[in-house]
């Protein structure tokens, strides 16, 4: 066998454990979470009294706890039950549009050694991302991960296992994203990751984060934000702004390069449509676009795929079997208890949307 041979069958079976490592850690967590007692008085209940249920299962989780994870505002995901149904919801979806920006990320890097750290890392999917994005863009360059949140979550991934990437997870239930600098003060950065935190942040604390990005002392950054979706992306990036005009006080901008060989990539197979496109390219906002929103990961990844009995449980058409009002995706979505109820699995390419930035420090 070729030398070329043997390191394309390494990197396949790495791919395969990176995704088998996230389809096992949604298997096992859905295996509690459809046997936990929550669990199953909310389903019981919810076939004859659907008011009755939601009032139940928010006297079970606490009466100031909300369900609805679309809100912006932060839960308690230090509580298992809440923090198994998020994960079995937006796990798959994360995970693929967090692969999609470290991709890009990746690509964009001039430095010798790729350095992320990642704020409100919550689980540390985005780790598993990257670890994936390394393996598909052929990076052999070395990659190393730090992860930070304000909570210690219920649910998490082991990064230890992960030996293409040096990853380290710390949480700080005083400062969380604040505190960054302070962990391992002899990182240096160049990629900085928000995975879905930008909406749970109040003013004080972006106000605070940009006075502690004058002490970064990194030659090149990619700034990687993760949106909620474009109907709130407005909305957030009056978050992501003041971040990114703090770091231009010492940052100019780059240019996109590579981005032909990403494009490739999110072909859909048997298609020439383009999925991914920089539709804003002052802001380096991309988005999903297309005829084909909607298409399966596994359409486009093989490797992102939900286990059946997961797909068939918080799927379609399994949101029957925990709702007798609904016999569809769209049935519970336009339901008026919409807002308090727990929802079904995200697991189509459907409203993803990211902002890029390429800052390379200035030198007067």
């Amino acid at each position: 066998m070729s030398v070329f041979d043997e390191k394309f069958n390494r990197e396949t079976k790495l791919k395969r454990k990176i995704s088998y490592s996230l389809r096992c850690k949604l298997n096992d967590m859905f295996e509690r979470f459809k046997d936990d007692i929550i669990t199953r008085e909310f389903r019981a209940t919810m076939a004859t009294d659907p008011k009755k249920a939601i009032k139940n299962l928010k006297g079970s989780l606490g009466e100031e706890s909300t369900l609805n994870f679309d809100s912006g505002s932060s839960m308690d995901y230090t509580h298992p039950w809440i923090c198994q149904q998020y994960m079995l919801r937006y796990t798959m979806a994360y995970a693929f549009e967090y692969y999609v920006m470290y991709l890009i990320a990746l690509r964009q890097l001039n430095e010798p050694t790729a350095k992320a750290y990642s704020f409100g890392c919550g689980s540390g999917v985005d780790c598993l991302s990257l670890a994936y994005a390394k393996l598909k863009l052929g990076y052999d360059n070395e990659v190393s991960y730090r992860g930070i949140d304000l909570k210690d979550w219920a649910e998490k991934f082991d990064l230890h296992q992960l030996s293409e990437i040096d990853a380290e997870y710390y949480v700080d239930k005083e400062e969380g994203m604040l505190a960054f600098l302070k962990k391992d003060p002899a990182y240096t950065p160049n990629i900085l990751f928000f995975p879905k935190l930008l909406s749970e942040l109040d003013d004080e604390t972006v106000t605070s984060f940009c006075k502690l990005l004058k002490d970064l002392k990194s030659e090149e950054l990619i700034v990687c934000v993760s949106y909620r979706g474009p109907e709130t992306m407005s909305e957030d990036l009056k978050k992501a702004c003041p971040i990114i005009t703090a770091l231009e006080e010492k940052y100019e901008r780059e240019e996109f390069n590579g981005l032909d060989e990403i494009y490739d990539i999110f072909n859909i197979l048997g298609s020439n449509e383009r999925q991914l496109s920089l539709t804003d390219e002052d802001n380096g906002i991309f988005k999903f676009i297309g005829d084909n929103r909607g298409t399966k990961y596994s359409k486009i990844d093989g490797h992102f795929t939900i286990p059946q009995d997961i797909w068939e449980y918080i799927g379609v058409p399994g949101i029957s079997d925990i709702c007798a009002n609904a016999n569809s995706i769209n049935d519970c979505q336009t339901c008026y208890l919409n807002d308090q109820c727990p929802h079904s699995a995200i697991a189509n390419v459907d409203s993803m949307c990211f902002q890029i930035i390429h800052l390379k420090r200035r030198h007067e």
